[in-house]
C-alpha cells in the first residue's frame, strides 16, 4: 500500500497528541524546541521542504502504527487495529532547507 504524498499543511497538523511523548521529547532536547511545533519526523520535515542534516541523531518515541487489510467488497484498505511502533523525530535545529 502506498500512501499519498503529505502536503506541507498536513505535516504540521496532528490528529492526536501524547502527553508522554511531549515530555520525552521536551526533556531530550536541550535547545528548548517545542514538540508538535518544532519537532517532526523525517517525512514531516521533508514535506515542509527540509532535509535532516547528516549525522544528526533522532529522539525515539513510542507510538502506534495502523494494521490494515483490504476490504473484499470495496477493495479499499481498512484499519482493523494498531500495533506498537517506534518513531524517530528531529528538532528544527537538526534540519536545513532544501
Amino acid at each position: 500500500m502506498t500512501r499519498p504524498a503529505m502536503t506541507a499543511e498536513d505535516a504540521v497538523r496532528f490528529d492526536r497528541f501524547s502527553a508522554v511523548n511531549y515530555a520525552i521529547v521536551a526533556a531530550s532536547l536541550p535547545c528548548g524546541c517545542q514538540p508538535y511545533q518544532d519537532v517532526f519526523t523525517y517525512n514531516r520535515w521533508a514535506a515542509q521542504g527540509f532535509q535532516v542534516q547528516k549525522g544528526q541523531k533522532a529522539v525515539k518515541i513510542a507510538t502506534y502504527a495502523p494494521i490494515t487489510r483490504k476490504n473484499q467488497d470495496t477493495g479499499e484498505d481498512e484499519v482493523i487495529g494498531k500495533r506498537p511502533w517506534t518513531s524517530a523525530v528531529f528538532c528544527r535545529h537538526q534540519v536545513q532547507a532544501v
